[in-house]
This record gives C-alpha cells, sequence and structure tokens, in this order.
C-alpha cells in the first residue's frame, strides 16, 4: 500500500493532524446543534493544534501540495463518516463517488 512508502514521521503527523481537524469539526458541529457548552472554544482549540501539527508536517520536506492533499483528503473521507453516522447526514450516490475518487487521487499523488 502507498502509504507505508511514506516515512514514520510524516504518517503519525498526517493521522494527526486529520484527527484534530475532524475533531474540531465534530465540536463546531455539537456547538452548533447545542448552542450550549464548551464546544465552540473546544473547536477553536483543536484547529490551533491543527495549525501547529501543520507546520511540524512541512518541516519533513515532503511540501506544502503533498501535505495539504493528503490532510484535505483525509478529513473529507473522516468527516464525511461522522457526518453520515453520528449526525445522519445523507450521502447522494455522487458524493459517496466524489469521495471514491478523492482517495484514489490520493493514492497517485503519493505514488
Amino acid at each position: 500500500m502507498y502509504i507505508y512508502k511514506m516515512d514514520l514521521g510524516f504518517n503519525f503527523l498526517l493521522v494527526s493532524v486529520i484527527l484534530f481537524e475532524t475533531i474540531a469539526q465534530f465540536l463546531i458541529q455539537e456547538h452548533v446543534k447545542l448552542s450550549k457548552g464548551p464546544y465552540l472554544i473546544l473547536g477553536l482549540i483543536s484547529y490551533c493544534l491543527v495549525g501547529f501539527i501543520y507546520y511540524h508536517m512541512l518541516s519533513t520536506g515532503k511540501g506544502m501540495a503533498i501535505s495539504n492533499t493528503l490532510w484535505n483528503i483525509g478529513t473529507i473521507v473522516l468527516v464525511t463518516i461522522i457526518g453520515w453516522l453520528i449526525f445522519k447526514q445523507k450521502l447522494s450516490k455522487r458524493s459517496i463517488v466524489g469521495i471514491f475518487l478523492a482517495i484514489v487521487a490520493g493514492a497517485l499523488i503519493e505514488h
């Protein structure tokens, strides 16, 4: 699989930035839904961590184009899954095909 060709440090940072952005999006969606609690502040803190992690991703030498593309593809997939499973958001067949194509694009970019 293509992800194993990347270095371990970059993989860790990539997974971290995807998870923290997904957590931030989840928390902000919860704040919109409930309009109370610490969700907005926690979401903003998570986004601050995203910036910090992204800085370190760029420091690995992968470059902005590959780093940002892989990060966005991972976030698209994970946020879509959470939106569908937790928030019961509907996905059209066209959206599902688009997500699949994003995954294929990520594989092609890293090869």
